[in-house]
């Protein structure tokens, strides 16, 4: 199973399975709010990779037991707005 979650604007953040651009380490990522908790959350670049379409591998895990692949909506290579 895949969840999509939609990119926020930073004046609506954060709404369950949604995320916004971030910059960790000098790389592009993305900070994730969990659909089922709503838990921020980070997509760290030595543990997600985020494929051009928004595909994050691997799969994404929730404290809150959510665990699946996503796709972040809205991506671009090197998003850092």
């Amino acid at each position: 199973m895949s969840a999509n979650f939609t990119r926020s604007e930073k004046h609506t953040w954060p709404h369950s399975g949604t995320w916004r651009p971030a910059i960790r380490d000098g790389f592009a990522t993305a900070n994730i709010c969990c659909p089922k908790c709503k838990q921020i959350g980070s997509l760290e670049p030595a543990d997600h990779q985020i494929a051009e379409d928004g595909s994050v591998s691997p799969s994404v895990v929730c404290d809150c037991g959510f665990h699946e692949h996503i796709r972040l909506i809205g991506w671009t290579v090197g998003d850092k707005k």
